[in-house]
C-alpha cells in the first residue's frame, strides 16, 4: 500500500515538475535573445571609443562591427550538422560559453591590437550565430501553440533589451577605457542562461531522438493539456519519423515554396535597413546634426527604448490578430517613415528642424520593425519548415540572415560617404514596399496552428 502511495504521488508531482522544467526553458529561450541583443549592440555605443583608440577609418570601423556577424554567419551555417549529434538545449549552452569567454577576451584586447580584437569579435559571433537558430527553434518547440507567436516574439523582445542595454553601458562606461567594460559585461547573461538551461528540458524532438518516451509524452501533454496526450504525441512522433531531407531535397522544386518564405523574411528582415540604424545610430544621428558624443548616445538610448516598448505590441496581440496584420501595419509604417528620412536628409541638409524630424522619423521606422518584420520573422523562421526540413532550413535561413547583415554592415557607413543618407534610406523604403507586397500576395496566416499543422500546410502549399 506505501508503494502504490509513493508511486501515485511520483506520478502526480511528475507533471509539475514538468511543466516547471518547461517554464525554465522559456526564460533561457528568452534570455538567450538578450545575450544576442547585447552583443551585437555593443558595438554602437563603443563604437566612438574604438575609432578613437584605434585609429580606425569607416572603413576598419566597419570591419570590426561586421567581425562579429562573419562568426555568427559560420556559426549559424553548422547547425544543421551540430543537431544531428547534441540537442538543441546543449547547443544553446555551448553557444552562450563560447561567447561569454570571447566577450572577457575581447576586453582584454591591448589598445591598437585590431586583428586580435576583430578574431575575438567572430569567436562572439560564433556563439551568437549558434543562438539565433537554436534558441527560436527551443522556444517554438518548447511552446504551446496557443502563445508560441508571443512566446518567441519574447525572445525578439530580449534582443531589443539586450541593445538597449549595451546602449546605456555606453552612457555609464563613457571613459576612454570603457569600452572593456562594455565588452566584458556580456558574460553576464551568458552565465544565467548556461545555469538555467542546466535545469531546463529538451524540446520534445530531442527526446524522442534520445528515446526518452515516457518524458516526450509527458511534455506534450504540459503542451497540450487540452489535447489527449497518447494521441498528440502519436502525431508528433509520425512527423518525426519522416526521413530528414538531404540538402537536394530542400532546395527542390517541391519544397521551393516554404523555402523562399523562409528565406525572403530571413534576409528581409536585414534588408529593411534596421540593423544599419542599430549598430551605426550614433553616426546617422552625427550626420543629422547630433554634433556632440553625448547628444548622439542618448539619441540612440531613446531609439532603444523605442525599440524594447513597441516589441510588446507584437507580444500582446501576435496570437490575437495574427502575423500578417502585424507585417502589413509595420511594413507600411516603415516605407513612410523610410522615404520621409530620405526626403528631409536630400531637401533639408542637417541640423536644426531637419535633426529633429529625422530623429522622429528613425523613432517611428525602429517602433514599427519592432512590432512586425522583427518579432515576426522570428516567429515564422521557427514554425514555417515542416520536421523533415526544418533543421537544414533554419539553418540556411539564419546563414542568409547573418550573411546579408555581414554585407549590409561593411557596406553601410561606406554607401553613407558616398551616395548620402537620403539615396541610403531611399532604398530601404523600396525593400519595404517589395516586402508588403510579397506578405499581401504569398504569406498563409499560421496563427493557433501547431507545428505539425503549419508543417503540413506549408508542405502541401503550390
Amino acid at each position: 500500500m506505501v508503494d502504490v502511495l509513493v508511486a501515485e504521488r511520483t506520478k502526480s508531482r511528475a507533471p509539475e515538475a514538468i511543466r516547471a522544467k518547461l517554464r525554465l526553458s522559456t526564460f533561457a529561450g528568452v534570455l538567450a535573445g538578450a545575450v544576442f541583443g547585447y552583443a551585437a549592440g555593443v558595438i554602437a555605443a563603443a563604437g566612438l571609443q574604438l575609432t578613437s583608440q584605434f585609429n580606425l577609418t569607416a572603413v576598419w570601423m566597419s570591419i570590426v562591427a561586421s567581425a562579429l556577424l562573419l562568426g555568427a554567419l559560420i556559426g549559424a551555417s553548422v547547425v544543421s550538422r551540430l543537431e544531428r549529434r547534441y540537442s538543441t538545449r546543449a547547443l544553446l549552452a555551448a553557444a552562450a560559453t563560447i561567447a561569454g569567454v570571447g566577450a572577457l577576451l575581447s576586453a582584454v584586447v591591448p589598445a591598437g591590437a585590431v586583428g586580435v580584437l576583430i578574431a575575438t569579435r567572430v569567436l562572439i559571433g560564433f556563439g551568437v550565430g549558434i543562438i539565433s537558430v537554436s534558441a527560436p527553434r527551443y522556444l517554438s518547440e518548447t511552446s504551446p501553440s496557443a502563445v508560441r507567436g508571443s512566446r518567441v516574439a519574447t525572445f525578439q523582445l530580449m534582443i531589443c533589451v539586450g541593445f538597449l542595454a549595451s546602449y546605456v553601458s555606453g552612457l555609464a562606461f563613457a571613459g576612454s577605457d570603457g569600452w572593456r567594460f562594455m565588452f566584458a559585461l556580456t558574460a553576464i547573461p551568458c552565465v544565467v542562461l548556461v545555469a538555467l538551461l542546466s535545469r531546463a528540458t529538451n524540446t520534445p524532438t530531442d527526446l524522442y531522438r534520445s528515446g526518452r518516451h515516457e518524458e516526450l509524452t509527458q511534455v506534450v501533454s504540459a503542451l497540450e493539456p487540452d489535447r489527449d496526450a497518447s494521441s498528440a504525441t502519436a502525431e508528433l512522433v509520425a512527423s518525426l519519423d519522416s526521413p530528414q531531407l538531404s540538402w537536394g531535397e530542400v532546395v527542390s522544386a517541391k519544397r521551393r515554396r516554404v523555402l523562399v518564405l523562409g528565406l525572403v523574411f530571413a534576409v528581409g528582415q536585414i534588408l529593411t535597413g534596421i540593423n544599419a540604424i542599430m549598430y551605426f545610430a550614433p553616426q546617422i544621428f552625427s550626420d543629422a546634426g547630433f554634433t556632440s558624443a553625448t547628444a548622439a548616445i542618448v539619441a540612440t538610448i531613446i531609439v532603444g527604448v523605442v525599440n524594447v516598448l513597441a516589441t510588446f505590441v507584437a507580444i500582446r496581440y501576435i496570437d490575437r490578430f495574427g502575423r500578417r496584420p502585424l507585417l502589413i501595419v509595420g511594413l507600411t509604417i516603415m516605407v513612410a517613415s523610410g522615404l520621409t528620412i530620405a526626403l528631409v536628409s536630400m531637401t533639408m541638409g542637417t541640423g536644426g528642424v531637419a535633426g529633429y524630424i529625422t530623429l522622429v522619423a528613425v523613432l517611428l521606422f525602429v517602433a514599427s520593425f519592432a512590432m512586425s518584420m522583427g518579432p515576426v520573422t522570428w516567429v515564422l523562421i521557427g514554425e514555417l519548415f515542416p520536421p523533415e526540413m526544418r533543421d537544414k532550413a533554419m539553418s540556411l535561413a539564419l546563414s542568409a540572415n547573418w550573411g546579408t547583415n555581414l554585407v549590409l554592415s561593411l557596406a553601410f557607413l561606406p554607401l553613407m560617404q558616398i551616395v548620402g543618407t537620403g539615396a541610403v534610406f531611399g532604398c530601404f523604403a523600396v525593400i519595404n514596399f517589395a516586402l508588403l507586397v510579397f506578405v499581401l500576395r504569398k504569406l498563409p496566416e499560421t496563427r493557433g496552428l501547431t507545428l505539425t499543422e503549419i508543417g503540413a500546410l506549408t508542405a502541401s502549399s503550390k
